[in-house]
């Protein structure tokens, strides 16, 4: 089982990226494991798939409008990659993403806390 943790941020307000965020992964076979609000402004998602389904999990989190770190997307991008050189004929191989968001729609406070997610 392969396990990556992404993070990402964006300024919609929570109360409605959530519960869309939520709609979109469950709709595309994703396996929701836990759900844990840390804050108003944050909120983290663990949730697990197929690899086969991680383009579509992918362009999910796009679709909502998170702005994902760049390590993020290079994670995400190797996953994809690997997804292209899989064997059919294996076992499926599952995927645990733990899936951390700050949003900064209502409190500007939070925003300088997103420095700690840059990648150099």
């Amino acid at each position: 089982m392969l396990k990556i943790s992404i993070h990402g941020y964006s300024s919609a307000n929570r109360s409605e990226l959530q519960p869309l965020l939520l709609q979109l992964l469950v709709e595309r076979y994703a396996w929701m494991l836990e759900e844990v609000s840390s804050s108003p402004s944050e909120f983290r998602l663990k949730f697990e798939l197929a690899l086969f389904d991680i383009v579509e999990v992918y362009a999910a989190l796009q679709q909502t409008g998170i702005h994902l770190t760049p390590l993020a997307h290079r994670s995400l991008t190797e996953m994809c990659l690997c997804r292209q050189h899989l064997d059919i004929q294996q076992e499926v191989q599952t995927i645990t993403i733990d899936l951390r968001v700050i949003t900064y729609a209502e409190e500007r406070a939070h925003v300088p806390r997103l420095l700690r997610f840059r990648c150099v």
